[in-house]
């Protein structure tokens, strides 16, 4: 505001400037400076107001609590609930995958169990063609996010 002030007085003192330019600088000058003053005394509400809105912020995008299995892609590293449907479980001698959305290769989305977790989970086949919530930390694997799940209490069926 002070860089529009100083421009508009150079350009007037630039040029063969009229009482009535003169008078609108300065009523300009002082609309800016009452309006910095208020600003400053105000400085502790606005301080407060930005630190509630950055909650709010916070609580609704950058820590939401929970998201569907699309949205995981944009929350690599971070922890949290996933919920959608798994429309497949595979599992082999390494690995189980409960894959959300649609089947593999055209999920958007995996919960993955290594064997050496098998003996956590009572029967991985009851979790399909159902809606879960998955907490976890979100991570990657060839293109596609993952959460690596360690226990059932990671699980819950929703419907």
């Amino acid at each position: 505001m002070y860089f529009f002030i100083s421009v508009l007085i150079a350009f007037s003192g630039c040029s063969k400037s009229s009482d009535s330019d003169v008078i609108e600088v300065k009523k300009l000058k002082e609309e800016s400076e009452s309006l910095v003053s208020r600003h400053t005394s105000d400085d502790d509400d606005t301080n407060t107001v930005s630190e509630q809105e950055e909650q709010e912020t916070e609580s609704v995008s950058g820590d939401k609590s929970v998201i569907s299995p699309k949205e995981t892609r944009g929350y690599l590293g971070k922890e949290l609930t996933v919920e959608g449907y798994v429309a497949d479980v595979f599992k082999s001698d390494k690995v189980a995958y409960l894959n959300f959305d649609k089947k593999y290769p055209n999920n958007t989305f995996s919960g993955v169990i290594f064997a050496s977790n098998f003996e956590e989970f009572e029967n991985l086949y009851s979790y399909k063609n159902k809606t879960v919530k998955l907490k976890g930390t979100v991570s990657e694997y060839k293109g596609k996010p993952q959460i690596i799940i360690d226990s059932e209490s990671q699980l819950e069926i929703v419907k």
